[in-house]
């Protein structure tokens, strides 16, 4: 009996340690640790550009991260500084950031 415990003891617990590797990782293989630039980069990503209205006086709002904004809006930590009828151009710190709608790269 003590060894059938103990068997099942043992098989518990290489299974819980093979569940926390990845199989398909080579061997030896750790996953890299984010530096402290990767971790900032990621903080500041730009809001997601999903959509502009435009009404017939020419007021446009757009749609940034599930959020419907105009301009002089903020969203996270960038300003809305214009919307146009393709784009929207972000403001943060001094810089600039314009956000088409489609990409100039459309593939067939």
């Amino acid at each position: 009996m003590a060894k059938w415990t103990l068997g099942l003891v043992f098989l518990s617990l290489s299974a819980t340690v093979w569940g926390a590797k990845d199989p398909t990782a080579p061997l030896g293989w750790t996953a890299p640790k984010p530096s402290g630039k990767q971790a900032q980069q990621k903080a500041k990503q730009l809001p997601k550009l999903q959509g502009i209205l435009c009404q017939e006086r020419g007021k446009c709002y757009a749609t940034l991260n599930n959020t419907i904004v105009r301009a002089n809006d903020v969203i996270g930590q960038y300003r809305v500084k214009n919307i146009g009828q393709d784009s929207v151009t972000l403001v943060s710190q001094g810089k600039q950031w314009k956000l088409k709608l489609f990409p100039l790269n459309i593939k067939d």
